[in-house]
């Protein structure tokens, strides 16, 4: 056995323990996510059904329909790497997983690109992100197949509907070498030790895609594969070896080549044009059997952000003009333009991106967004802009204010990644304070005024809604069950102008209130755990036996409120109003499946926290870009948002006009 690999070991056998079984995953560690974030590398709303092998199968059938890709080595042949690769660099990536990587890349002779990495792992402690260090670098450079976990591949080829089309990124993931010599292609894998996850979910949450329900006939959504990106590669952030061959300096005009790869990418998935809609589908026997007219230019990334930074860090003399100057000194003090100093941003904003947005927000970030919303650029509220989330200056970043202090400091839900959390919190990093002095309302510290760790108990009982009917016989039920990291419950009515009112069960996440016919009751409701009580919430119910349809669906209902609500003006392809390029239309008219109308709209569904479904928080946001449409102080325009949040949390029922449902 070589030397490293006894050095690797006595490490681990000190420490007792890497764990790995005979397949593909890392040992699972014990998290108790009562009090701390375990949501890593899934998307917010998991109520979609991404996370299961079913999706992961569609998946693989969508990008290779023909299966030419089950094993590694099948995957190598197939992007022409038995004649070698362009490109092979070794490094540890210290803001992603913490791997070990051991890189290879490659043009292809279709015009596509094609990068597979083998992954090492000398994991000291299960799912502790502070174990996936520098040994991880020695094991790759080493080729320790004792340390190899697996190995992930992505190409940039045709999208198999349509060969002489678009090129859609198509991710694999596949075993470390089984004894027979095979790596076998997986549906799903535990890549920080934090349990499975199954394709392409935990790679796409990352690279900017965005995933919808299965098609009726069980296939994957066409614009489903359109919407992931190449994440650049942000040479500072890795860790490389003093090892002769090894070095940042030795390696440093391949990591170029690899990011000029990636600019190629950026610019033709930027520059994408609604050619395939007659052959997207399903495949048999090679042919395309399903076509979908929807338009595919729906959601299309805007890549000139993403372009901007390659150019920026590379020192790119004419930026913009689609051509990445041969200048291979890596710039890691660039700055992007909407993160400089102007009089209208506050002091600060260059360390705040350097800080905070850069190592924790933008490799991600960056990849999202659509055109359409990057062309808005209308300013609210002092300068701020809606709708463009790549976070490409700081007025479109501090435009997501009450979310940033939701999702970063109440759920955990960002960072994404485990090593990005960990570090983003870790004790002597000041970004998490940093942060909080530019968000507005920030008000999440402890006695002693410092920032608090995600991990205290919130309290989300939902918002002031009506409901038809609250009787002994039917009634309304009550719903904490988004609230965060919460044990325990505990409701109680404050005020009633029905004295008879009354809970069920004070003590439960979802007890049943019954009160007379129009009854405006107000509650409370707390919650706790191990760290704590939460702040107490207070929700307000109306009892409207009036209210229309109290068990709504969304042939019969939903599709109505869309049309009154003015949402179509916008979101379709039949009036003069409609806008190019918009990420979801609402209209059967617009589809020629008609189902995919009701799983378009279920995409922007979160049936696990209703009123943080994009179907309502858009639309009630200036985050919208289409102003706000659902204005809450209206009566008829409020009548219409509890529609939406009733239909939601009844399940979102699609209803039995076949035209639209299964």
């Amino acid at each position: 056995m070589r030397y490293l690999t006894l050095i690797l070991l006595i490490a681990t056998s000190l420490t007792g323990c890497l764990e790995r079984d005979d397949s593909d995953t890392t040992s699972v560690t014990a998290v108790d996510s009562t009090v701390t974030p375990n949501s890593f590398l899934t998307f917010v709303n998991q109520s979609l059904d991404i996370n299961s092998e079913v999706y992961a199968n569609a998946y693989y059938a969508a990008v290779d329909p023909l299966n030419q890709r089950t094993t590694l080595a099948e995957w190598k042949t197939v992007n022409e790497f038995d004649s070698g690769e362009d490109v092979h660099v070794t490094f540890r990536d210290t803001k992603d997983l913490g791997y070990g990587r051991d890189m290879y890349a490659k043009s292809l002779s279709n015009g596509g690109l094609a990068f597979y990495v083998d992954n090492y792992v000398v994991q000291l402690e299960a799912g502790d992100a502070t174990t996936y260090g520098p040994l991880n670098l020695d094991a790759a450079i080493a080729q320790d197949r004792d340390f190899h976990i697996g190995t992930n591949a992505i190409e940039f080829s045709p999208d198999p509907n349509n060969p002489l089309g678009q090129k859609i990124l198509k991710f694999f993931t596949f075993t470390p070498k089984e004894p027979n010599g095979v790596q076998r292609r997986l549906t799903a894998a535990n890549l920080d030790g934090r349990g499975m996850k199954n394709m392409p979910m935990m790679c796409i949450v990352c690279h900017g895609g965005t995933l919808y329900p299965l098609r009726q006939d069980g296939s994957f959504d066409p614009i489903a594969l359109k919407s992931p990106k190449l994440n650049m590669f942000a040479q500072d952030t890795f860790q490389f070896s003093s090892k002769p061959g090894f070095t940042e300096a030795d390696q440093s005009d391949r990591i170029a080549m690899l990011n000029r790869l990636v600019y190629k990418a950026y610019r033709e998935a930027g520059n994408r044009t609604d050619s395939n809609n007659e052959t997207t589908g399903k495949i048999e026997n090679g042919i395309p059997t399903v076509a979908d007219n929807r338009d595919d230019d729906q959601a299309n990334w805007s890549s000139s952000f993403g372009e901007s930074l390659i150019e920026g860090v590379y020192g790119d003399l004419n930026p913009g003009d689609g051509v990445l100057e041969q200048n291979t000194s890596y710039q890691e003090n660039f700055v992007p333009s909407g993160w400089q100093p102007s009089a209208n941003r506050p002091g600060g904003v260059e360390a705040l991106y350097k800080d905070v947005i850069e190592p924790h927000c933008i490799g991600c970030h960056s990849l999202r967004g659509t055109q359409v919303a990057l062309s808005n650029n209308e300013a609210i509220n002092f300068g701020q802009f809606p709708n463009s989330v790549n976070f490409s200056s700081y007025e479109e970043f501090i435009g997501y204010n009450d979310l940033i202090i939701d999702y970063v400091y109440q759920r955990g839900s960002m960072p994404r990644s485990l090593i990005n959390f960990s570090q983003f919190w870790d004790n002597s990093n000041a970004a998490p304070t940093l942060l909080a002095t530019y968000l507005s309302g920030f008000d999440i510290f402890d006695i002693n005024g410092n920032v608090i760790m995600p991990g205290k108990a919130v309290a989300r009982p939902g918002t002031d809604r009506t409901v038809a009917e609250a009787s002994v016989s039917n009634p309304a039920i009550l719903d904490a069950t988004a609230s965060n990291f919460s044990v325990d419950y505990s409701w109680r009515i404050v005020s009633s102008t029905d004295s008879s009112a009354a809970l069920n069960d004070e003590s439960s996440s979802s007890p049943e209130l019954t009160a007379v016919d129009t009854a405006i009751v107000m509650l409370e409701l707390t919650t706790s755990n191990a760290m704590g009580a939460s702040e107490p919430v207070q929700v307000t119910i109306n009892v409207d036996s009036t209210f229309p349809s109290p068990n709504p669906t969304f042939d019969t209902d939903i599709l109505n409120v869309l049309e009154s609500a003015t949402c179509i003006s916008c979101h379709s392809t039949n009036n003069s109003s409609s806008i190019e390029g918009i990420p979801v239309y609402y209209n059967v008219d617009s589809y020629s499946e008609k189902k995919d109308l009701y799983r378009n709209v279920l995409n922007r569904v979160d049936l696990s926290d209703p009123e943080n479904s994009l179907l309502l928080r858009k639309p009630t946001s200036l985050q919208h870009g289409g102003s706000i449409v659902l204005d809450r102080t209206d009566p008829v325009e409020n009548n219409q948002y509890l529609a939406i949040l009733n239909w939601i949390r009844d399940g979102a029922p699609c209803g039995s006009d076949t035209a639209l449902c299964d």
